[in-house]
């Protein structure tokens, strides 16, 4: 088991991380309320790309588990056909039934747009607004989708889910598994030296992919 000093993560004392979640929750409001300023003419023409060459909806959602357990919608630029539009396309298929495989399939291709959203990580955009509401941090363990077992896994549940996590940054990820998963391990020693290790290794990751 790795020692609570190794490489300078300390446990923080209940005031050290009273003050660490106020801080942190500020930085959230109010960086998200800056890139959601400065973004809205990316996020606005990256709707209107969606709603000519794909149609509506723009937005996709995911059922996922937030802090102390509470379900939120997290939000995406939609990047995949719509099943209905796929069906359409098929030979016959206005007077034939469609196959269960047919729609099975059509919910897995991606659109010309979908392409290059992916592609430069633009589909996540949207969880800004997440992050304004309350229902995610940009650091954090990463967000689990509603089921039974996540409900269960308390371990999830005592933080934001964040925008990046400790996937990123391998060396922390190889120790993490000592404490059951990188989530026991980051609600453990969350700080904000951890945090901006986690967001400088997100944002070399971006710039080399």
């Amino acid at each position: 088991m790795m020692h609570e000093k190794q490489k300078g993560l300390v446990r923080s004392g209940k005031k050290g991380l009273s003050r660490y979640f106020f801080m942190k929750r500020t930085m959230d409001i109010c960086i998200s309320i800056i890139l959601l300023f400065l973004l809205s003419p990316l996020l606005a023409f990256i709707s209107y790309q969606i709603v000519k060459k794909e149609g509506r909806p723009i937005l996709s959602r995911k059922s996922c588990v937030g802090k102390n357990g509470r379900g939120f919608q997290m939000l995406y630029f939609r990047t995949m056909t719509n099943p209905s539009r796929v069906i359409h396309a098929f030979p016959e298929a206005k007077t034939k039934t469609i196959p269960i495989h047919y729609y099975q399939q059509s919910i897995s291709i991606v659109t010309p747009t979908g392409r290059w959203l992916k592609k430069y990580n633009l589909d996540k955009l949207p969880q800004l607004w997440n992050v304004l509401k309350g229902e995610m941090s940009f650091v954090g363990p990463l967000a689990k989708e509603t089921d039974k077992n996540n409900l269960a896994n308390s371990s999830c549940l005592s933080m934001r889910p964040g925008l990046t996590g400790l996937n990123l940054i391998e060396e922390i990820e190889k120790h993490s598994q000592a404490y059951g998963g990188e989530e026991r391990f980051y609600c453990k020693y969350c700080s904000f030296k951890l945090d901006i290790k986690i967001a400088w290794n997100s944002v070399k990751k971006a710039m080399t992919n």
